[in-house]
């Protein structure tokens, strides 16, 4: 074999190396842009569940799925179960007026049930704002399910953050503010 032969194999098998070498880096990192975004939207999927679970727990927890009743049916009254075999009308001025109560006041059995009630309810929304801020979930996934009970605290903001303040929940009067910016 000729000098200039192999000298022309030579450079042929750099280059086919060369390819190879530059066919396999970009491969490689084709597939590390893969598996980032996988590992980004399995990580959204899961900030998503953790957000549902959160949410169930507010609307089956009964103390706090009855806040939500109150607030659903603020325009008329209705009728909860304040102790087995104890139902009661509640009107939303009643619950109004107790929540405005001084935490150390007496309370009867209806407004002991109320104050529970929303005493819940807050409890989970404190929660749920930190979670929010420890980006544990998303606030665009509790946005939507909680935004009308927003606006139904706003209308009457006075009320529930002084007794979201008299209770310590200064994280779901944050919360709360969210949704001062949205319609």
């Amino acid at each position: 074999m000729s000098q200039s032969f192999k000298d022309w194999i030579q450079v042929v098998s750099w280059v086919v190396l060369s390819v190879g070498g530059l066919v396999a880096a970009f491969k490689a990192i084709y597939e590390v842009q893969q598996n980032r975004e996988q590992r980004v939207d399995e990580l959204r999927w899961r900030r998503a569940n953790v957000a549902k679970e959160t949410l169930d727990e507010l609307f089956s927890n009964p103390h706090s799925r009855n806040a939500t009743l109150i607030l659903d049916w603020s325009e008329r009254r209705r009728e909860f179960e304040i102790k087995k075999g104890n139902s009661q009308t509640i009107t939303y001025g009643e619950v109004l007026a107790v929540l405005s109560k001084a935490p150390k006041s007496a309370f009867d059995e209806k407004e002991i049930f109320i104050t529970e009630c929303f005493d819940c309810f807050f409890y989970l929304i404190d929660h749920i704002e930190n979670s929010v801020r420890i980006k544990l979930i998303s606030f665009e996934d509790v946005d939507a399910p909680l935004r009308r009970y927003a606006k139904k605290i706003r209308a009457h903001r006075g009320t529930y953050e002084n007794f979201m303040r008299s209770h310590e929940y200064s994280l779901a009067i944050e919360f709360f503010k969210r949704f001062d910016s949205i319609a």
